[in-house]
């Protein structure tokens, strides 16, 4: 008993504690009744004990779980990133390539163009329209800029199929 508080050679700067158990039983002077009061202290710590391994089990499961939890929002967050970053890259390649596209019908179609004259004719049919819509609006009255009857739609087409048939020829 004397070697029970003093560390082991081969574990320097540990104390040892040894193991002492405290039972008491029927035997050894106790009375019968000391018997069921150990009973029942040994089934109390034996369920403290399993509640406390339950609630660390519970612990170490949440926070496998919180972790697996973490690790898959990670992995979408970073599948979202390379898809968004893949669509913007195919907008940007197909904006590229319709820009290319006009271009080309641009430089095609400079040539075609014979004069300032039909360049003023242009101007001046234009105009012709803006002036119509502004009619249109001054009619339709101050508190409401453009008429709700689609005039404005009708004018807008208007002169959308104007702009195509120029380019058109």
């Amino acid at each position: 008993m004397g070697d029970a508080g003093k560390a082991s050679s081969a574990d320097a700067g540990t104390l040892v504690v040894p193991k002492t158990i405290h039972r008491q039983g029927a035997t050894a002077g106790a009375s019968s009744a000391q018997f069921d009061i150990y009973r029942r202290h040994r089934r109390e710590e034996n369920f403290r004990l399993e509640s406390l391994k339950e609630e660390k089990e519970a612990r170490e499961k949440n926070a496998a779980h919180q972790r697996k939890i973490e690790a898959n929002l990670k992995e979408a967050e970073e599948r979202t990133a390379r898809k968004a970053e893949k669509r913007r890259r195919r907008k940007a390649n197909e904006k590229e390539a319709r820009r290319k596209k006009k271009s080309k019908k641009v430089s095609k179609a400079e040539p075609a163009k014979s004069s300032s004259s039909s360049n003023d004719a242009d101007r001046a049919e234009m105009k012709k329209l803006v002036e119509q819509l502004e009619s249109e609006k001054s009619e339709a009255g101050a508190a409401n800029k453009f008429a709700n009857d689609g005039s404005f739609m009708d004018g807008f087409l208007a002169l959308q199929e104007y702009m195509k048939a120029k380019q058109r020829a």
